[in-house]
């Protein structure tokens, strides 16, 4: 995922000594975003490498794979639903008793192949709401891959703490696919609608056309002054994130 920071300026933008100020700022900022975001990644994968070795899980013993389930997502907190899915795609239990098939799903299709995987982020068809999902083979006792567990993060959850580490009345964070469209809800959503930009939700839906989005769908990083998707010029910071989708 591309990780974008804004931060929209109403004064001139040439003056050197604000431009270095902000690009400092900001680039601390998106540091420390991107370490987050890393971090987090790697917690729940290792959140779900954890729940694949559990004997209880990999038996595919839906009693006891139930109880197993049950017992992290309520210990862990932050997932909107554990799942086990056996080789077919069909869910076998799910932390909330939700019938699933994921079978199409290329994160399944991935950890069936042996792949601990992380998907981009989706729509849920439990819930609707967005969100990416961690998932990685389950493998018997002799070593055959006989299911898949998957945990699924809302996309709410990672907006929440861009919004908590916005500074000022024109500073915004969000983060982009690699197709250039909004992933996390940006802070200027109110105004997009009023510019009939969006009808709705920009998640998924809203693809960005500004010199940082196409820098990242290049997979590059970098900082400087250019004009925002409300058209203002902004100096801004941008980093791609390849670790995660």
């Amino acid at each position: 995922l591309p990780l974008v920071v804004n931060a929209i300026v109403s004064y001139n933008l040439a003056q050197n000594a604000l431009e270095q100020a902000t690009n400092e700022t900001q680039s601390i900022i998106a540091k420390n975003q991107s370490a987050y975001m890393l971090n987090w990644a790697n917690e729940r994968t290792q959140d779900i490498v954890t729940l694949s070795g559990i004997a209880r899980i990999s038996s595919m013993n839906p009693e006891t794979a139930d109880a197993a389930i049950k017992q992290y997502y309520e210990l862990w907190g932050g997932y909107e639903t554990i799942f086990l899915a056996g080789t077919n795609g069909v869910s076998i239990v799910s932390s909330n008793d939700t019938a699933l098939n994921v079978f199409d799903r290329t994160y399944f299709k991935e950890a069936l192949a042996g792949k601990v995987s992380i998907s981009e982020p989706i729509e849920s068809r439990a819930s609707g709401n967005l969100i990416i999902v961690f998932a990685a083979p389950v493998r018997s006792s002799e070593g055959t891959i006989v299911g898949v567990i998957g945990e699924t993060v809302p996309v709410s959850s990672i907006t929440q703490l861009l919004v908590k580490n916005q500074m000022g009345e024109t500073d915004e964070s969000y983060l982009i696919n690699a197709g250039g469209f909004f992933v996390t809800t940006p802070r200027f959503v109110d105004e997009m609608k009023a510019a009939g930009m969006i009808d709705d939700h920009p998640e998924l839906s809203y693809q960005l056309q500004t010199t940082a989005s196409k820098e990242l769908q290049a997979g590059k990083s970098g900082h400087g002054i250019y004009t925002n998707y409300l058209g203002e010029e902004v100096i801004g910071q941008y980093t791609w994130l390849p670790e995660i989708k």
